[in-house]
């Protein structure tokens, strides 16, 4: 079922390094992205008509009172009207983390973010379909609180929050559905005042990764290769199966791991390089009945930046760590085989792996406006 409501989250645009947070104004920069953005999104809010802005809620900062009203401005240049703002309390960086105090065993204490999501079902879920209600706030809430309205509840562990830098995210939701979905709950669109210089980082990130899969994949031919020259020579076989019996169920998942991890590590090549492709030869997909992927952002107006992307994400989390998987998996399977461990050794080895995977996890890098 496709949304009913919409949420449009906003991040106020840079403020002058000057005096108090809270009374800090726009910059000159700032003002000039306000208008800019302003400018886009009344384009947009005027080409659809099903969105219908019947609250502003905005921060009482400095900042985030001064981006409203320039936006209020844009879109009132196009024949649109908002109607007034409300300062919500909740939105004040002072309310949440990492700048509120609070203590990990009060249980009566509320997430600002998760309060905030609260407010909008209660504000928007009687209202009629195409009902939206525009935030004016500052990061990491806005990130906070995106994923709360995603995910129907708080920021699960190692799950990094929407990204909202200096842009408008739409967000879709059906208040009706029960159990949250990603088809009921999705990021409709974004929109943002330039994306060149981003593009630019962002096509480079790519061509990275590309370097990554082509080593890692020279890596694994060759492995490969050692591997099926053990299996192929019978005498050495031979002598292995009576040494390690277990060595004849073992070897070859070592070699089925390594076969599909270099598929995989290939079709990451093959993906990523049809992500550099100039954007001015992208083809469209043939007209269908089916709606677009719920994953992915409408363009426009989302600018294709977004979408490279949501894709170069896709293509990491489906392709790429599931090929480092199996190659974790036949390298383990090869080491139980070469260095005889007994099945409880080879649990303690297989344990050890999965606290070094934890760690990682913990001790990663942590980007945004917590740092």
């Amino acid at each position: 079922m496709p949304p009913t409501h919409y949420v449009l989250l906003c991040r106020h645009a840079e403020a002058a390094p000057t005096g108090p947070t809270h009374e800090a104004p726009l910059s000159k920069t700032g003002r000039k992205q306000a208008h800019l953005l302003g400018r886009r999104l009344a384009e947009t809010l005027s080409l659809d008509p099903d969105l219908r802005v019947v609250a502003v809620w905005r921060s009482p900062h400095r900042a985030a009172v001064e981006t409203e009203h320039i936006l209020r401005s844009e879109i009132g240049q196009e024949g649109l009207s908002l109607p007034p703002a409300n300062d919500c309390g909740l939105l004040d960086p002072r309310r949440f983390r990492p700048y509120a105090t609070r203590t990990r065993t009060d249980k009566n204490q509320v997430r600002a973010e998760v309060e905030v999501s609260d407010n909008l079902r209660k504000a928007l879920v009687d209202e009629p379909n195409g009902s939206t209600v525009l935030v004016v706030g500052h990061q990491p809430m806005l990130s906070w609180l995106g994923e709360a309205l995603l995910s129907g509840k708080r920021v699960r562990p190692f799950r990094r929050g929407l990204p909202v830098a200096r842009e408008v995210a739409l967000l879709g939701i059906d208040w009706q559905r029960r159990w949250p979905s990603r088809r009921s709950r999705r990021l409709e669109w974004s929109i943002e005042y330039t994306d060149k210089t981003t593009e630019e980082a962002l096509r480079a990130k790519i061509e990275a990764k590309i370097d990554i899969a082509k080593f890692l994949a020279g890596v694994l031919i060759f492995g490969l290769g050692v591997v099926l020259g053990a299996l192929l020579d019978a005498k050495k076989l031979d002598a292995l199966h009576a040494a390690r019996p277990h060595s004849e169920v073992l070897l070859p998942l070592a070699g089925a791991s390594f076969f599909l991890a270099i598929g995989m590590f290939l079709a990451t090549l093959y993906a990523y390089d049809r992500l550099l492709m100039p954007s001015r030869f992208w083809s469209e997909s043939p007209p269908t009945r089916r709606l677009r992927p719920h994953w992915l952002v409408c363009r426009p107006p989302s600018s294709r930046t977004y979408v490279l992307y949501q894709n170069m994400i896709r293509i990491w989390q489906r392709l790429f760590l599931p090929a480092t998987f199996f190659v974790m998996a036949g390298i383990g399977l090869l080491g139980y085989v070469a260095l005889g461990l007994s099945w409880w050794q080879g649990l303690i080895a297989g344990a050890i792996a999965l606290l070094v995977t934890g760690w990682y996890f913990i001790s990663g890098p942590r980007l945004g406006t917590e740092d």
